[in-house]
């Protein structure tokens, strides 16, 4: 007993000792801890979640307007950018197949906007195609976000129970929000990103970024009369050589940050369909070319007489610079111009497949880098492979819808964003990817291609307006060095006038009932239905709206969709006699009797 007494009187010492150990060492931790929470209770910083309740609507939710914010220390610094505003159910129903959309610009429909992005493709065909299936599709894309955006999301997209995710990204690597050789929220290196977007949400990070930015310069002006565009401003790095340190550093970082996005989706057993990437081929110069070479002259001179002497000139001058790389060992790079005037000449003689090589070539040797080169491609083929994700072959699909299976202005606006066609070939490679994989489990109609391509969601207006927008992008830098003021659209048709009236102000539910009234004044009654339709699309918890859609389409005499229309009101309004009706009478004018008394049935109970 005496001895034990002992023991412990000479262990006490160290006891105190380890301790006081202890607590200098945790002290620091302990104290950050309290500071934060302290900061979190007096509501001091800002969280910007994915997903928001819509502040009109209970019991839905949106994806979050200010959501880019996250990623900048002051609202002012970040982008005009935000997904598509597109509001779902909080509490999914056991009934609902739940996709989910991550991508940029093009995933997001630019410029055309909703209607032409995959969510807007794909609820066109999934309407005809599983009528009798409540699919949510809800767009999480928007322009300039890159992968590290991608696979911030994920925990956030799991959270909302997908039954699956669908991935069109890329373009965005070097010179999107955090990308290589981005002027916005570049961090350098990957593991500085990746730890910069873990600590963000601290308030204690957050109250640094402040302390910070109290002292540095406020943030330049454009006080000239047409402000920059995102590219100009987003494009800090404009000289990125093939094969360089940073060209390497995207590559790694798109490979990375995919295989990252794709392990977790597949450790949470959420089907994934991930594209492949395409961009404009034949009729998208080199952006580092612009200024140097009078494109328009050189191709007004190329003859097929020319062709031949151009293209011995060419190879040789190609051929000269790589010989001198491989000699000298110096840091010369080919210029994408050589590659592009190679094309230009195979395509005059006919040499499609060889012009078809050298224009990828041009684009993947243009320095300036607001497309994906074509090993991206190959890195997704790889990763969705490895990961259990399902390639979607865009690319072949364009292919095989082009002249000479070379993509150029027939489906590109400009270097990468799809036209009204491009955008219907973009979203049919991932319906058909969906149809093939039966994860849909609900009867499936036949719904043809040319149909669906009669049937495209686009509008005039939205013609009139992606026109415009496309006209101002390329007006300006990096598609001129010669920058103009485009002029909004003079008034023709009464549809014109209206468009004005919107890029006026005018709010848009506002503005696309007006659309309606004139198409139904001109008995154009198809797209009227067509305009209602895309409003009860976004606006999918009012009865109303979607029986406005459903009379059009009935008064069109397409039934099929008038069917669809009545059906989300009467599930939104179960007991309202006038939805029960309307659906009673579109089954009559099926000719689907049974089902037509059925509901007639319905409607006596009722009263």
């Amino acid at each position: 007993m005496h001895l034990r007494t002992m023991q412990l009187r000479t262990m006490q010492p160290r006891i105190k000792l380890i301790s006081f150990y202890a607590i200098m060492v945790l002290f620091p931790f302990v104290l950050l801890v309290m500071l934060e929470l302290g900061l979190r209770i007096v509501g001091f910083g800002q969280s910007y979640p994915l997903f928001i309740e819509n502040p009109l609507f209970p019991g839905y939710l949106q994806a979050n307007p200010q959501v880019i914010q996250r990623y900048f220390a002051r609202p002012e610094m970040a982008p005009n950018v935000h997904p598509d505003t597109s509001f779902f159910e909080k509490q999914k129903s056991t009934d609902t197949f739940r996709i989910f959309v991550q991508g940029g610009s093009t995933a997001a429909g630019f410029p055309y906007g909703r209607w032409a992005s995959l969510q807007g493709m794909l609820e066109q065909r999934f309407k005809r195609l599983y009528p009798n299936k409540k699919i949510e599709v809800i767009n999480t894309s928007m322009a300039a976000v890159n992968s590290y955006t991608l696979l911030d999301f994920v925990d956030e997209i799991q959270a909302q129970s997908p039954d699956l995710v669908v991935i069109y990204a890329g373009h965005n690597e070097y010179l999107g929000i955090m990308g290589v050789g981005s002027g916005y929220a570049s961090m350098g290196s990957r593991d500085i990103t990746l730890l910069y977007i873990k600590a963000k949400n601290l308030r204690l990070y957050q109250a640094l970024e402040q302390i910070y930015y109290a002292f540095a310069p406020s943030p330049k002006t454009d006080d000239s009369p047409q402000k920059r565009s995102l590219m100009e401003l987003i494009a800090k790095e404009t000289d990125i050589a093939f094969n360089s340190e940073l060209y390497q550093k995207g590559v790694e970082q798109f490979s990375e940050n995919l295989a990252s996005i794709l392990s977790q989706y597949q450790k949470a057993n959420i089907p994934v369909m991930i594209g492949n990437l395409v961009s404009n081929e034949s009729d998208q110069v080199p952006f580092s070319s612009v200024g140097k070479v009078d494109w328009d002259a050189y191709e007004k001179s190329l003859s097929t007489l020319s062709a031949k002497t151009n293209i011995a000139t060419l190879t040789q001058l190609i051929d000269k610079q790589q010989n001198t790389q491989i000699e000298a060992q110096v840091k010369t790079q080919i210029e994408a111009q050589l590659y592009f005037k190679l094309a230009l000449n195979y395509y005059e003689l006919g040499q499609f497949q060889e012009a078809k090589t050298a224009f990828i070539q041009a684009r993947d040797l243009d320095r300036l880098r607001f497309r994906a080169p074509a090993v991206f491609n190959d890195i997704i083929a790889h990763h969705a492979q490895q990961y259990g994700a399902r390639f979607v072959d865009a690319e072949k699909y364009f292919i095989d819808d082009s002249v000479n299976g070379i993509i150029g202005k027939q489906h590109m606006l400009e270097h990468l964003h799809p036209t009204s066609r491009g955008y219907f070939i973009l979203g049919e490679a991932y319906v058909d990817s969906i149809v093939n994989s039966d994860l849909i489990n609900s009867e499936l109609k036949t719904y043809t291609r040319d149909s669906a391509w009669q049937d495209i969601p686009l509008t005039e207006v939205d013609r009139l307006v992606s026109e415009y927008n496309i006209s101002k992008l390329t007006s300006a830098y990096p598609f001129t060095d010669t920058p103009r003021i485009v002029p909004q659209p003079k008034p023709g048709s009464i549809v014109a006038k209206t468009l004005q009236k919107r890029m006026s102000g005018m709010d848009w539910q506002t503005f696309h009932n007006r659309l309606i009234v004139e198409y139904k004044r001109d008995n154009n009654l198809a797209e009227a239905a067509k305009i209602a339709a895309n409003v009860s699309d976004a606006i999918i918890n009012d009865p109303k709206v979607a029986v406005k859609a459903a009379k059009l389409y009935l008064e069109s005499e397409d039934l099929d969709m008038a069917l669809y229309y009545y059906r989300r009101a009467n599930a939104l309004k179960p007991s309202n006699a006038e939805y029960l009706k309307g659906i009673a009478q579109v089954y009559f004018f099926m000719n689907k009797l049974d089902l037509s008394r059925e509901f007639i049935n319905k409607i006596k109970q009722l009263n």
